[in-house]
């Protein structure tokens, strides 16, 4: 979030630190209310949460997600990528635009990507053919897809 170009608005989070005279941190109600007037001072905001279905707190940040969603802002875009779990059904009650992935497209890109860094780091063209494509296809059998 780029907030060097609402210095006004960044006010919020230092006078939220300063009432906590850093000796505790802020409850997440009250960064969430902090948010929420940041995105309002936005034409558009994006939010990005990557890889929920790899967090340990799933129930904090389900919670936190549902919340932004509550808020029914039209500038205020949420973007979340996870493999398909049962535990974020939850989610699927805000109607999201789902784009589903499938691992075999997903590994041409990983397989792509993977052939072009190599080829382009300098100590991996030492490696003979053979190395250089068994570490290829362990990075990628590795990558599941991710």
């Amino acid at each position: 979030m780029t907030l060097t170009s609402r210095a006004g608005k960044y006010s919020l989070l230092e006078d939220l630190y300063k009432r906590h005279n850093q000796l505790h941190r802020p409850t997440v109600l009250e960064l969430l209310d902090v948010l929420k007037t940041l995105v309002g001072a936005f034409k558009a905001t994006y939010i990005v949460a990557d890889a929920l279905d790899e967090s340990s707190q799933f129930d904090d940040v389900s919670n936190i997600i549902e919340s932004i969603l509550g808020w029914k802002m039209p500038n205020c875009h949420l973007l979340i990528t996870s493999r398909r779990e049962t535990y974020l059904d939850i989610l699927y009650q805000y109607d999201p635009l789902e784009v589903v992935l499938s691992e075999n497209l997903v590994s041409g890109d990983i397989e792509l990507y993977t052939h072009e860094t190599v080829g382009k780091v300098q100590k991996f063209r030492k490696w003979d053919r053979g190395l250089e494509e068994e570490i290829i296809g362990k990075l990628i059998g590795k990558a599941g897809g991710m």
